[in-house]
């Protein structure tokens, strides 16, 4: 389609009576700069919906923990296993000085039997060594091709 009499698409057109400048003209950049600013004032977010999640709880059984503390923390594990979606797997490791694997990873919302307390030595606190033995059993179970 050619050019209106006079019109050219040039920002440096000679200032001439005869000739129409054309100042919309816009690179193609310009809307990729615009749609960008408002992507970014827009608030982004990605929602991932998870399922078949590997739980593993960690309850600290030493002595600094109370006995309504204990209670509390049985109390809310019955509810999260009640609670959890029908593929999720949850393990609860009780630990002090040593860790222990109170309930295996499994889909079951059978809550677990806990050992006794001083099984796991209870006057000294070891967490870095139940987040490992945690580990240890979330990563077991990961599909394959999945790393930890």
């Amino acid at each position: 389609m050619p050019w209106p009499r006079g019109a050219r698409p040039f920002h440096d057109a000679p200032d001439d009576d005869n000739v129409v400048k054309i100042s919309g003209v816009c690179r193609p950049t310009d809307g990729l700069a615009v749609s960008l600013v408002v992507l970014a004032l827009s608030g982004p977010s990605v929602r991932l919906n998870a399922s078949d999640l590997n739980i593993v709880i960690l309850l600290d059984r030493s002595d600094s923990i109370t006995a309504s503390q204990r209670a509390n923390e049985v109390q809310w594990v019955a509810e999260t296993l009640a609670r959890k979606g029908a593929d999720d797997r949850i393990a609860v490791v009780g630990f002090a000085a040593d860790a222990v694997i109170e309930r295996p990873l499994g889909t079951d919302a059978t809550p677990p039997v806990y050992s006794e307390d001083a099984t796991l030595q209870p006057t000294r606190t070891d967490i870095a060594n139940a987040i490992q033995l945690a580990l240890a059993r979330a990563c077991r179970r990961m599909p394959c091709g999945a790393s930890c």
